[in-house]
């Protein structure tokens, strides 16, 4: 057997382990990236479903709350959300002071259960994340 073709299989295994990991760090990078935009994602609807509840208090016309888990709040959220997986979507709305009068808060909290490839894979729990945004009522 010559030397150059006992090195060819070695450079063979050597590469086929090195495609492999850099893959898995390819992707693991990918996940990452996903995980990070579901949340900013999340955030931000949060915060406009706050929003929402902030200008639509109890002189707006067409007000919201106080009532727990306003559905135009969820509407809301929901709306700036439309990237995520609804079924994985939990929202919930709360006035703490207990009115939806000028100078009063409100609390929405949204929930999003993330997937990610290596759960579905290889069976490991799905990445909750959950953000709040608390607003002071101004109409």
């Amino acid at each position: 057997m010559s030397r150059a073709r006992t090195e060819r299989g070695q450079s063979l295994v050597e590469f086929s382990l090195s495609v492999m990991i850099f893959i898995m760090i390819i992707v693991g990078v990918v996940e990452v990236g996903r995980a990070v935009w579901s949340y900013n994602t999340l955030a931000s609807a949060a915060r406009e479903g706050s929003r929402y509840a902030m200008v639509h208090g109890a002189v707006a016309p067409a007000h919201s709350g106080p009532a727990a888990n306003d559905a135009k709040v969820q509407a809301a959220v929901t709306k700036y959300a439309s990237n995520l997986e609804p079924s994985d979507l939990t929202i919930t709305s709360a006035w703490p002071d207990g009115n939806n009068a000028v100078g009063s808060h409100v609390k929405v909290t949204a929930t999003y259960r993330f997937d990610t490839l290596f759960s579905r894979l290889l069976g490991v729990s799905p990445i909750t994340m959950t953000s709040t945004s608390t607003m002071t009522i101004t109409n």
